[in-house]
């Protein structure tokens, strides 16, 4: 049994760990799966989404199951989708799937998909929060795939509502990312 193997069967709960059938049964299943593991982790040349490209991201939004084309009305963003937007929303799309609907992990989304971004996020504890983003490289075209909901997700019956700043809020001897004092701050979201 390969040493990788090791690992995982250290893994078994003390009910089974002492089976030999389970353990057998494992350390084949084992023995296919953690030698595929090792190759995809040794090649530094992977297929991901930050390198994909054309008909490559068409072929990830195809299994995610969102087109390049979005069912909107909203004039303000394109009919069809760059490769650099539809890649957001499709990265998006992915973090959406795999989150478990609290604060903490949309704070990690927000993370990923704008790394360094300054944002605050307010729950009104009535089934509904905000979301505060300060940050005055977001396009017009982002700005607008956030509100539509494509960019950040949103739990099923929750009321959440969305507000992009370009600058910070004024806040008195403060200098955070989201509240900023006298020369940086500004009085008002609007």
């Amino acid at each position: 049994m390969p040493d990788n193997n090791n690992h995982y069967l250290g893994l078994v709960t003390h009910e089974y760990a002492d089976k030999p059938k389970f353990n057998a049964m494992l350390s084949a299943l084992l023995d296919k799966v953690v030698p595929i593991n090792d190759c995809y982790l040794s090649y530094d040349i992977i297929f991901n989404i930050n390198n994909a490209v054309g008909d490559q991201l068409d072929k990830i939004g195809e299994i995610i199951g969102l087109g390049r084309n979005l069912p909107l009305e909203n004039e303000q963003i394109p009919s069809t989708l760059d490769d650099d937007l539809y890649r957001r929303v499709l990265k998006s799309r992915i973090y959406f799937n795999h989150w478990d609907g609290t604060i903490d992990g949309l704070k990690y989304i927000l993370e990923q998909l704008f790394p360094g971004l300054a944002y605050d996020i307010v729950d009104a504890q009535d089934m509904s929060y905000s979301v505060y983003i300060i940050n005055p490289e977001i396009t017009d075209v982002e700005t607008q795939l956030i509100l539509e909901g494509y960019i950040i997700p949103k739990p099923s019956g929750v009321r959440v509502t969305y507000e992009v700043l370009d600058s910070p809020l004024f806040g008195w001897d403060s200098d955070a990312g989201f509240v900023r004092g006298w020369d940086q701050g500004n009085w008002s979201s609007n």
